[in-house]
């Protein structure tokens, strides 16, 4: 008990918590537009016009948002001393707290194109919330080096929940069970709270993400727990840094080391690998299941989710997509305890994985009549394997 007081006090020692919690809520406005989209799908889904294919659309105008990341480049790389971080950031957080108003009071607004109905508003609300997500992986996480290392572990906290509290409120607000048939016609009951308050707490959190990030950009005192300039660029991956209150530093101060960065970052890596490198073969299978991986975690399975669970119910699909978001963040953490690196379980995980592939897409194709279909066993396997158990053991 001793020890564990005696670790507890020096986590403590040198850090100010209010940052903390503001990188904290920071890290929250990253993802937790497109995964209250996500996690809202089985409401959604009963009335867009697209019905089950809405997930498929949602996928592709999430993938187009990656365009956000690729103008960034482009501009830092064209007019770099035009560049001021903090004000990308303060425009995508903006972006992200309109467009979530918007969703929660257009939605469920249809529109005409080619003599058919569909849900063009709300897809490009998606591309437009999907911004924040996608830039905030170049935008977001490399801010957060500009302050003492104690202090990334907050955000990346805050990210986690992104997708850890849009769950916790779409189990609270439940989807009303699976429908009663009333003349020949399915009967919903309504849930705890309609969408449109669902999304009005999103745009809650999305406002309380950019109120920290000023506070944390703005503040005397959260600028004091910023590390030098030369050190936050110059030494990315480094593990030991003078704690040295640096108040006066400004991003574009930072900026002129970015070509030392460069030239730098190279040597930094492989003197903080401890003489151990990966082989080029190994590097390169790596790099192949990631890639597989982050192809089917983010855009086979979110756009075929709706065939693969809806066959077993509303509540089946319901629980899929909110313990999946769930699932993720547990995972991270998970992985933190029980690393694994070595091939054989890196090889054993990959496959247990293809096996959970295999079988959501065997689902997709044989929708509306998969296997187990209309069996409690069926839903409790489709439950535990579609999102939840592949995002467990892809992070670990």
């Amino acid at each position: 008990m001793k020890e564990m007081f005696q670790q507890y006090k020096a986590c403590m020692t040198g850090r100010w918590l209010v940052v903390d919690f503001l990188a904290i809520f920071f890290g929250m406005g990253a993802w937790v537009g497109v995964n209250g989209m996500f996690v809202q799908l089985p409401l959604l889904v009963k009335s867009a016009p697209e019905s089950w294919s809405l997930p498929s659309y949602m996928s592709i105008a999430v993938q187009i948002a990656n365009l956000g990341p690729i103008s960034y480049a482009l501009f830092r790389k064209f007019y770099s001393k035009r560049l001021n971080d903090s004000y990308w950031i303060y425009s995508i957080l903006f972006i992200g707290i309109v467009s979530s108003l918007l969703l929660s009071f257009f939605y469920n607004y249809v529109t005409v194109v080619n003599g058919e109905e569909s849900s063009v508003v709300f897809l490009i609300l998606v591309f437009f919330t999907a911004i924040v997500g996608c830039t905030s992986s170049v935008l977001f996480f490399p801010y957060m080096r500009y302050y003492k290392e104690m202090y990334l572990i907050s955000y990346l906290i805050g990210e986690g929940l992104s997708g850890f509290v849009p769950s916790i409120l779409a189990l609270a607000q439940g989807i009303g069970g699976n429908p009663e048939c009333s003349n020949s016609q399915p009967v919903y009951k309504d849930p705890a709270f309609s969408t449109r308050i669902f999304f009005l707490i999103i745009s809650l959190i999305m406002i309380l993400s950019f109120t920290a990030f000023a506070l944390l950009n703005n503040l005397t005192a959260c600028k004091n727990e910023r590390i030098s300039a030369n050190n936050a660029i110059a030494n990315p991956t480094r593990r030991e840094y003078s704690l040295k209150p640096q108040h006066n530093i400004d991003l574009e101060d930072i900026k002129d080391t970015d070509k030392y960065s460069d030239n730098h970052s190279i040597s930094t890596v492989v003197s903080n690998d401890h003489g151990k490198g990966l082989s080029l073969l190994r590097s390169t299978n790596l790099l192949l299941l990631m890639g597989v991986v982050s192809a089917f975690g983010n855009g086979v399975f979110p756009s075929i989710q709706s065939f693969s669970c809806l066959p077993y119910g509303n509540t089946a699909y319901h629980l899929a997509v909110t313990l999946g978001s769930m699932a993720n963040p547990f995972a991270c953490f998970l992985a933190v305890f029980l690393p694994h690196t070595s091939n054989r379980s890196i090889s054993i995980l990959a496959s247990l994985c293809s096996v959970f592939i295999a079988y959501v897409l065997a689902t997709s194709v044989l929708s509306p009549t998969p296997p187990l279909v209309d069996t409690v066993g069926g839903i409790v396997i489709i439950v535990s394997i579609d999102k939840p158990n592949f995002n467990i053991v892809t992070a670990s």
